[in-house]
């Protein structure tokens, strides 16, 4: 077997098939209100949504266009037409800033955190009874060696830019 391959299947694949298969159980225990949702969204829409997510942690009144334009690597025109959708969808809220009347700010409507709440506590759950038939070493090394490779593909991925 080669280094990097599982079974029949490349490694980066298999990843692919763990995500799309803990999304498809996701489906199958929520109501189908819930998880349609989701299931609708573009791959740049998922973008948008994370990179709200993660900036508005940061800056918690929510985030410019610009930023988030330039976090997610599309044009502004792109972005603003997925924010767009996704305002549409009720998972995001566009609000006055309150430094700047005339500037909007960009950040998960509460509807939108909802959904963010009850995938992460599904997610999570899921996660712990998988984690809870092993040793803390073995879940550990595990977490480490899937964080190295996020690191890893993430720094490529600017590289790349």
């Amino acid at each position: 077997m080669k280094q990097g391959e599982y079974g029949d299947r490349p490694f980066w694949l298999l990843i692919f098939e763990i995500a799309g298969l803990m999304r498809e159980r996701a489906v199958q225990l929520g109501s189908a209100a819930e998880t349609e949702t989701f299931l609708e969204l573009t791959i740049s829409q998922q973008r948008i949504l994370r990179h709200v997510r993660q900036l508005t942690r940061r800056e918690r009144e929510g985030v410019t266009l610009k930023a988030l334009a330039d976090a997610a690597g599309l044009s502004s025109g792109t972005a603003s037409a997925q924010v767009e959708a996704l305002v549409r969808k009720r998972l995001l809220e566009r609000r006055p800033s309150p430094e700047d009347r005339r500037a909007v700010r960009i950040r998960l409507s509460e509807y939108g955190a909802e959904k963010f709440r009850n995938g992460h506590a599904y997610f999570t759950k899921l996660s712990e009874l998988f984690f809870d038939r092993f040793p803390d070493a073995d879940r550990q090394r595990l977490e480490k060696n899937l964080s190295d490779f996020y690191q890893y593909i993430e720094t490529v991925s600017k590289e790349e830019k």
